[in-house]
């Protein structure tokens, strides 16, 4: 039987500065080339597989507003989304599945 399941492997984050939900459009060029420096700087032959959002208090279904930052920046199938509340200790994954933003199962997060 053959395992129709995807595997991410998630080996870095970069930390974005400047980065406001509420600009029309919070990941500006200048973000981006931030981004690309300290991927350049740090890391080796990586794709970007998607973005970690964390504040305290977010709702665990990803709010429009996510949705729309995800859409337009890192869209695709196989692009990731990671809430973290750091209030109540929550997090989730979640992944494109059907046209809308969907909580993954069966992850693990390994820290070195």
């Amino acid at each position: 039987m053959k395992d129709k399941r995807k595997h991410f492997f998630v080996s870095g984050a970069v930390l974005i500065h400047g980065f406001n939900e509420n600009q029309s459009q919070p990941f500006t060029g200048e973000i981006w080339s931030g981004i690309y420096q300290s991927i350049k700087e740090y890391f080796d032959n990586v794709d970007i597989l998607g973005w970690v959002y964390t504040k305290p208090g977010i709702p665990e279904m990803p709010i429009p507003n996510l949705q729309r930052i995800h859409d337009n920046n890192f869209s695709g199938n196989d692009k990731l989304l990671f809430l973290y509340d750091s209030l109540d200790d929550y997090e989730d994954f979640y992944m494109y599945q059907n046209g809308q933003l969907t909580k993954q199962q069966g992850y693990y997060i390994y820290y070195e």
